[in-house]
């Protein structure tokens, strides 16, 4: 949150100083008052965007990327006999992890951008549930996984859709195999 009023507030006001001093200087009728504010905006407005995109895009590596010490199994991915069950967010893309999730009936599968997949048996899922956070009208989940150096929890949003029905498979299949696991 610190970040965000540093990266909003602070070209804000600084913006909003150089006006002022541009009002006392300039006389108020002068075209050139136009012409260099809308200048001033224009490169205010790029940088904010720029220093937006850059700590995003700082903020999902380290958030959302591997963890170092699990082992990838590919850079090559195959989901051949995977069922996909989440989907990417267009909107409010740091709710969400930045993973796409498959299962088979023996493997959750959680294959990263750029990185290659890990695999982990459906038995080490420790908990499933829908958050209260909602982007485009539906439910953001958490999975918690256990491994070797403690939980890891992914947040995503489902897959369902009028043709594609695998998160409500997927639901079903580990509230029969796991039952503790599903809290929603």
């Amino acid at each position: 949150m610190k970040n965000i009023i540093r990266i909003i507030l602070m070209p804000v006001v600084g913006y909003a100083i150089l006006l002022m001093l541009l009002v006392f200087v300039l006389p108020i009728s002068s075209k050139v008052l136009i012409i260099v504010l809308s200048l001033i905006t224009l490169l205010l407005g790029s940088l904010i965007t720029y220093q937006i995109l850059k700590d995003k895009k700082q903020y999902n590596n380290t958030l959302y990327s591997h963890p170092s010490h699990i082992p990838m199994l590919s850079d090559s991915v195959n989901l051949r006999g995977y069922k996909k069950i989440s989907s990417k967010a267009l909107l409010f893309k740091s709710a969400v992890s930045n993973i796409e999730l498959y299962f088979n009936s023996q493997n959750l599968s959680i294959v990263y951008p750029n990185s290659g997949k890990v695999n982990y048996p459906l038995d080490s899922i420790v908990q499933l549930k829908r958050t209260s956070t909602k982007i485009a009208n539906t439910s953001v989940w958490s999975i918690s996984i256990s491994e070797a150096g403690g939980i890891i929890t992914y947040k995503f949003i489902p897959n369902i859709r009028l043709w594609n029905k695998d998160f409500i498979s997927f639901y079903n299949f580990l509230l029969q195999a796991n039952p503790t696991a599903v809290k929603s």
